[in-house]
């Protein structure tokens, strides 16, 4: 199927400008165990006069009008391995990737690039590079460079041939691609050891029938050198084996992004060392797509998907605990374990061990302070990418059941997977979203997919609308549920009956038990301060 997204030709210069955007910084959510009606994602209670086969005492049934743009967006670090059509059903398939108007999907050491990269990235140029030309625009050998060999292009059409096999209904729009050819391993280039693990790539669908208007950008932001030899190295900091590629779509004025930032490579050192090097990547990231796509960049909506590398951290670790399977790796995994059994034990590993989930609410709270004092840890909020105004992370909404960590597991490992000592478990694989424009229907992890360290991610968005033509169109349902492993989501309510799973009767106890508890807890509150 050919590509249904028009792009200029030629790469074109940018309006620079220094408009930016505010939005409101998001409130408080309640204990994860509470129904609630929400702005950010409206629930209506199943109707009494539903059948008893919908089983709703085991089962929360929730029911929204769907606007007129659905997105379905997907994150996963392949680890250099090949997708295939199992893998692809576990992930897109079974999690109803197809009711999508855009399927929208961020690869990470992906084994194979495009044969083509499609549209012609904006902030692109002809080789050989002019002297003068700005620091955000990159010649195709600054940003993609592929070996040519035979088994690469087979491996990229079997790859795509996996997604469109998933995907029957939708039009290939765009397929970018950041990186070198995957190594297999250290080889040795004029003296010096590099491994490159694959590409971020952004693969996005359509379902839609109107042509869609995009521009494509990149944004290289590694450290690494090339495997091609030394007179192919590139400028400092803009190695492709880290940063993002990303797609701005007029129609919708949505701006679509993969993104694969600096890793923690390094024990007995602790996170925050990390963490700079990843901000400085998003803050970079951020000012190379307001450059080249200009201030509609900050007015736009954006989902921004990859392996982000923010790792959970036990409180009050020294460096002689980041040893392998040391004292912060055995202090997580046991929060991990916790969890597992108790979402709000969960909750509390992610609210205040989670790296990323500390930055972001230290710059919500700080960032649109004109006199905020730099922090020692955190620094100064001139030191955020932009887009932490308005996005946040779709595992922050306790409306659903927060996943366990995504990383680092051992390839091949079936079900129930453990957790490999080489690092900390980690929540790495992440969405962020504009959460005043869109309503998050849906998110989770496909567990069953074994083929990487890492688990793909999903995430269901439904565009806010408030428009007079949309609340006049004739509205469709979409209705969900959720269960103690992931959420379905299903178009009509007899799909819903297809799909849906049994909750045991000993779950629906413990979850009983748990809500018990927490009201108990705070009638114990309440008498305390009477």
């Amino acid at each position: 199927m050919g590509a249904a997204c028009s792009s200029s030709p030629h790469p074109v210069e940018p309006s620079i400008s220094g408009s930016t955007t505010s939005s409101k910084t998001p409130g408080s959510n309640p204990d994860p165990t509470t129904t609630r009606t929400d702005p950010q994602i409206p629930m209506t209670p199943p109707s009494s006069s539903s059948s008893s086969s919908t089983k709703t005492t085991n089962t929360n049934i929730h029911t929204i009008d769907q606007p007129a743009l659905t997105i379905f967006s997907g994150t996963f670090n392949i680890n250099a391995a090949q997708l295939n059509q199992s893998d692809a059903k576990l992930w897109l398939t079974d999690n109803k990737a197809q009711i999508a108007t855009i399927v929208c999907l961020a690869f990470q050491e992906c084994g194979s690039a495009p044969n083509e990269i499609t549209p012609v990235p904006k902030n692109a140029i002809e080789s050989p590079r002019p002297p003068e030309s700005p620091s955000h625009v990159y010649t195709p050998k600054e940003y993609c460079r592929q070996n040519l060999k035979p088994a690469e292009a087979e491996a990229n059409n079997e790859f795509l041939a996996v997604l469109k096999g998933a995907l029957p209904s939708h039009k290939l729009v765009a397929d970018l691609a950041l990186g070198e050819s995957p190594t297999g391993g250290k080889i040795e280039i004029n003296g010096k050891e590099t491994e490159w693990y694959g590409y971020v790539r952004l693969v996005v669908f359509y379902k839609g029938a109107e042509q869609l208007e995009c521009q494509s950008v990149i944004s290289p932001v590694g450290g690494k050198d090339s495997s091609f030899g030394q007179k192919n190295q590139y400028r400092e900091n803009n190695s492709p084996d880290k940063g993002a590629v990303g797609l701005y779509i007029t129609n919708f004025n949505l701006t679509l992004m993969s993104l694969h930032l600096y890793g923690t490579n390094k024990y007995n050192t602790l996170e925050n060392k990390f963490d700079v090097m990843r901000r400085k990547q998003l803050k970079t990231i951020n000012d190379t797509f307001a450059l080249s796509i200009g201030p509609q960049f900050a007015k736009s909506i954006k989902i921004i998907m990859g392996d982000f590398n923010f790792r959970c951290e036990a409180l009050g670790v020294t460096v002689e605990d980041k040893d392998r399977g040391g004292k912060d790796f055995e202090t997580i995994s046991a929060m991990v374990k916790e969890g597992k059994k108790n979402q709000m034990k969960m909750r509390e590993l992610y609210r205040k061990h989670d790296r990323l989930r500390l930055w972001m609410d230290w710059f919500k709270k700080n960032g649109s302070k004109p006199d905020a004092s730099a922090s020692e840890e955190f620094g100064s909020p001139s030191d955020y990418p932009h887009f932490f105004t308005s996005c946040e992370d779709v595992f922050a909404s306790e409306n659903i059941s927060l996943v366990s960590p995504t990383f680092t597991y051992s390839v091949g490992d079936k079900e129930p997977r453990s957790y490999n000592e080489k690092r900390t478990p980690s929540w790495t694989d992440r969405v962020l979203y504009s959460q005043n424009e869109f309503v998050l229907n849906a998110v989770g992890k496909s567990s069953s997919v074994v083929c990487s360290d890492h688990e793909p991610v999903f995430a269901l968005f439904t565009r806010r609308s408030n428009s007079i033509k949309d609340r006049n169109r004739r509205q469709s349902r979409l209705e969900f549920y959720q269960d103690d492993k992931q959420i379905w989501i299903s178009p009509n309510a007899s799909n819903l009956e297809r799909s849906k799973r049994e909750v045991s009767a000993k779950e629906r106890m413990d979850r009983e038990a748990k809500n018990r508890e927490l009201v108990q807890a705070r009638a114990r509150e309440r008498s305390t301060r009477g």
